[in-house]
């Protein structure tokens, strides 16, 4: 069974990767640490070290309402079709 992430990212980690999406898949359900490797993998140590700082939104599909998570809460299980998003603390526009 594929397992398919789905991340969207604003303000800062945004405009380092010149990206407003992008998803990710696994062959079993992947924790928060893993998809944070994953992006420190594809776009190197800024933007793995600017993704320890953003909030993180967690929606699971079934549930009504987001999720507050942090990157120390790496050990939390994601589930197929989850949305994550990486929010800077601080955004202007």
């Amino acid at each position: 069974m594929i397992v398919v992430i789905q991340v969207e990212y604003l303000g800062v980690v945004r405009l380092l990767t010149a990206k407003k999406e992008e998803s990710f898949q696994f062959t079993c359900s992947p924790t928060l640490g893993q998809i944070l490797e994953c992006l420190g993998n594809k776009y190197g140590q800024e933007i793995a070290e600017e993704c320890l700082n953003q909030m993180i939104f967690l929606h699971i599909p079934g549930f009504p309402a987001s999720q507050l998570k942090w990157p120390r809460d790496q050990d939390v299980k994601l589930e197929n079709g989850s949305l994550l998003r990486f929010i800077s603390m601080v955004t202007g526009g």
